[in-house]
């Protein structure tokens, strides 16, 4: 048995499909780098492409997955999902060496012996001088393609082309050019994400990570040692400041560093949680706990924790759930204070307590403190609910009549009820369904017995919007009228 991997699944464009990759970072330590195939620089793509015009650009179907992999390579992608656990029987993205392999092996059995034919990965460039040499060269392609058993991707590939974009390049038989559409810049962040753990990561930046395993490091070069970044750090020439402009400067500098004495954070200290925790018996008893193995069911001052007790644990003398602190009792009003300074808002305050730190009852106590901050109400604008609207009364019995169903009862079946907005007297029928089948025959032997409305209301259940109803109510003459559709609250009904 291999390891086992976390499957990623990241939605694509087309919101019906889903990419399904594996977080291979854990097993890749195990498979060994044999390949140390050099891929093609941007130099050979610009010998190879030099001189051509016409240009067919043509993208592999599916990838690294037309490469099968043996079966004693295959445990080594295992991944487990809900359902049971799952390996690769191809090649896969992510996996140590795959794109070497890959690159590899597509040169010397498809592209190799080939004229003006050049593939990086998966993309593969058909050029010639002119049409004539182009579209024999792109026929050797598709021929020996079809004996490989090489499939591409139809709709991502381009034919006949004046000019092509490749790996950031566009090539024409003026010769190459920068790509107008690609930009470079530094990538600081790239360092601590592929440092998180998977479900710490956002979904864009889990497709990121999984696109660039095929690297074994990622290097972060300065901002500065960038040569289009000097005329942002270059320094003015000094210019002598008035009085006036001085006295400006120092007013700035005070009121930065009043800002920064009087209204920095006041974070919660390690050591103040320490000893927060060890004045705490609820937490003693459950260290205990934690040490033992097992927790104490009968103590009522521990059933808040029985739930979660498989991801509690003690590092440090402070007891944890997972990543997050387990806030003692003294210290939990002033994290919620903390987690609210910035007065952002129910959501954003819940998702930075959730962020680092856990306690029971942390919902309810958030929302009873934002909730109650004088600042956020006096900030919030009072929105007040219109008032319901009185009904009219009708000028007689039987002219405006309410129907809507109840139910279901005990065995079944829905109550239809006929309520007479003058009278106030309903009719009660009983039917098995909310089907028109079941509701026109009743609507017809009601109103054949108390006469037709001149207004029927209801609400905008399946029955009132079929054809078939609407078409029964054309043929009576009935006005009906749905409440939930011209804008009127259906309690007003």
């Amino acid at each position: 048995m291999g390891w086992v991997s976390l499957p990623v699944v990241t939605p694509k464009k087309d919101q019906s499909q889903i990419r399904l990759d594996v977080d291979m970072r854990v097993a890749n330590q195990a498979i060994p780098c044999r390949h140390t195939q050099q891929h093609p620089t941007i130099a050979d793509v610009v010998n190879e492409l030099s001189g051509s015009a016409v240009f067919s650009h043509l993208d592999m179907s599916k990838g690294y997955h037309q490469l099968e992999l043996k079966e004693s390579s295959r445990n080594a992608t295992n991944f487990s999902t809900h359902i049971g656990l799952y390996r690769y029987k191809r090649l896969n993205y992510g996996t140590r060496s795959a794109a070497e392999i890959f690159q590899e092996t597509i040169r010397e059995e498809l592209t190799r012996g080939l004229k003006g034919v050049f593939n990086i990965s998966d993309d593969t460039i058909v050029h010639g001088r002119d049409e004539k040499e182009h579209d024999s060269n792109l026929e050797a392609l598709l021929k020996k393609s079809r004996e490989k058993n090489v499939t591409f991707n139809k709709g991502k590939c381009e034919f006949n082309k004046e000019r092509v974009v490749y790996y950031g390049l566009m090539f024409s038989k003026k010769g190459v050019s920068l790509d107008p559409c690609k930009m470079v810049t530094d990538h600081k962040p790239l360092e601590s994400v592929f440092n998180k753990p998977t479900h710490e990561t956002s979904i864009r930046v889990q497709r990121i990570v999984n696109r660039m395993l095929d690297y074994d490091f990622v290097e972060y070069r300065s901002g500065k040692e960038s040569t289009s970044d000097y005329t942002s750090r270059y320094p003015m020439p000094h210019q002598t400041c008035t009085k006036p402009e001085l006295k400006t400067i120092k007013e700035v500098k005070q009121y930065v560093n009043h800002v920064r004495t009087n209204n920095t954070p006041n974070a919660v200290t390690k050591e103040q949680v320490q000893k927060a925790i060890d004045e705490d018996p609820t937490l003693l008893a459950l260290k205990g706990c934690i040490h033992q193995g097992w927790i104490n069911a009968k103590a009522e001052n521990l059933q808040a924790y029985k739930h979660v007790f498989s991801e509690l644990a003690v590092v440090d003398v402070i007891v944890v759930r997972g990543d997050r602190i387990v806030a003692p009792e003294t210290l939990r009003q002033r994290m919620v204070e903390i987690a609210h300074e910035g007065h952002q808002g129910q959501v954003r305050t819940k998702q930075l307590l959730r962020a680092h730190v856990w306690f029971p009852g942390m919902d309810s106590l958030r929302d009873k403190s934002v909730s109650t901050c004088v600042y956020c109400q006096s900030n919030t604008p009072d929105v007040h609910r219109e008032p319901l609207k009185m009904t009219e009364l009708p000028e007689g019995p039987w002219r405006k009549v309410s129907v809507d169903f109840c139910g279901p009862l005990a065995n079944g079946d829905l109550a239809l009820m006929f309520h007479c907005q003058y009278s106030r007297y309903s009719v009660v029928e009983f039917v098995g369904s909310t089907s028109e089948k079941a509701t026109i025959p009743v609507y017809r032997r009601v109103f054949d017995t108390y006469e037709l409305p001149e207004v029927d209301k209801s609400d905008s259940s399946s029955p009132f919007n079929s054809h078939k109803f609407q078409e029964y109510a054309r043929e009576e003459g009935l006005k009906h009228r749905k409440v939930t559709l011209d804008g009127r609250k259906p309690t007003a009904m």
